[in-house]
Formats: C-alpha cells, structure tokens, sequence
C-alpha cells in the first residue's frame, strides 16, 4: 500500500504541481532566511504557483507591500525576464521599490482601469514564459479568476505574486500574514522588519498541515543583493523560527 509522500507523488504528477512530480524538483527561489526556505517544502518560493500576501491589519497594508516588493527583488535576482507589477493605484515610489533590491529598470508597471482587466493582465503575464515574476495588487478574486491565474502559473512555471487586500484566494501554494516590526537602530531610519506568518502552504510534511510557521525577519543589504535575516524574540540575529500552534 502507498505511503502518504507516495500518494503526494501521484497527486501533484496527476494535477502537475511543482515539486510533487515523479522525481522532478520545482524550481524555487530563495527567500534568503534559512529558517524560512527549510520550512518551505521545495526550499525556498516555488515557481509554476500562486503565493497569497496578506496584511494582518489595515495599518499593515504598507508593511505587506514592502515584503511583496522584497520578494519581486528575489525572483529578479534568481530568474531573467522582465517584472511585472499590475495595480489600480498610482501611488508608487520608485526609489523605495529600489531600495529593497528591485531591479525597477526590468520593471514594467501596468495599471489597469477595472479590476476585471487587471485580473485579465495578470493571468496573460503568468502565461508569458519570458516573464521572471508577477506581482499583482488586488481586491479580492473569484474562486474561477483565482483558478485560471493558479493554471496560467502552473502551465509557464511563471511564480506569481498576489498582494491581496480582499476575502482569502482557494489556490495559493503559499500564504503569507505580515505585520510591521520596529526597525532596529538609534539613529535615522533603520532595517525593513517583518511579522511573517506561514498560514497555508501546500504539501507540507505530514502533521504541518495545522500550523502557522511565524518568524521576526529583516531585510538586510549585504554583498550580492538584499536577504532576509531571521531575528529571535530578544532582538538578536539569528537563523532560528519560532513554531506554534495556529488559534
């Protein structure tokens, strides 16, 4: 009789999920904190999906766009091709999109007029092979949208990032809660830090299923680019996260 990862195996070859097919890993993109990408069930972000970005609260929204634009930065640093960012609001700060290691010159920025064409764009980008990563501000999607932009990714191996300030998507591989921190310094504007929640995330080791992985991170500028640290609760740095129970 198959054991579970054996069942796992021939769910994801039969669906075409990344890193659950016959013996052919996912690409997948390194979030930079050791403690994060070993949790994460191909090492790191997995290309070919849809990864759900929520803010814990209205006053996180800023703290939640940052971690999305940290993790543009990652797939443009891994993946060539053009970034995409799709978003109904005009209100974005170049410099500080470069200021967390995005490319903004292999940035193309689309703002559509309607939700529905947003939706529209974004699942066309996913579809693009050329395209190094998508990331998408929205409002909410329909479990059919939602399907259609999990299959575009799937199909092109395009990993697609949704900044997502409505009701919580069905297809995610991943979902992450942030929450801001305070930065660490005494003087002048310090360090991104994080919050992070792992709340879903597909094709976990058996017994994961019902936990939220947390860790404190921050984002710091080290030679190569920007990479997320992980800090333990006395505000040291550190490699270790902290597990618990989801409520």
């Amino acid at each position: 009789m198959p054991d579970l990862a054996q069942l796992r195996a021939r769910i994801g070859a039969l669906e075409g999920l990344p890193g659950l097919g016959a013996g052919r890993p996912a690409e997948a993109v390194p979030l930079g904190a050791a403690a994060i990408d070993d949790s994460l069930p191909w090492g790191g972000l997995a290309a070919g999906g849809l990864h759900e970005i929520r803010a814990e609260r209205a006053d996180d929204a800023g703290a939640a766009l940052g971690f999305a634009a940290y993790l543009l930065g990652r797939l443009a640093k891994a993946r060539h091709g053009r970034l995409m960012w799709l978003t109904l609001s005009d209100h974005i700060h170049a410099p500080g999109l470069a200021g967390l290691g995005l490319p903004v010159e292999r940035l193309l920025l689309v703002r559509p007029a309607r939700t529905a064409d947003l939706l529209w764009a974004a699942e066309e980008s996913l579809r693009c092979k050329g395209v190094a990563g998508l990331l998408a501000d929205i409002d909410g999607a329909d479990f059919r949208s939602a399907r259609r932009l999990s299959l575009a990714a799937r199909g092109s191996g395009v990993p697609g990032l949704l900044l997502n300030r409505g009701a919580p998507l069905g297809a995610p591989l991943t979902r992450w809660q942030v929450k801001a921190a305070a930065s660490e310094t005494t003087i002048g504007v310090g360090a991104w830090r994080w919050h992070l929640a792992l709340t879903r995330c597909r094709f976990m080791a058996a017994g994961e299923e019902d936990r939220s992985l947390h860790w404190l991170v921050e984002a710091k500028y080290a030679k190569g680019g920007f990479s997320l640290v992980a800090v333990s609760g006395d505000g040291s740095v550190g490699q270790a996260g902290q597990r618990r129970q989801a409520g």
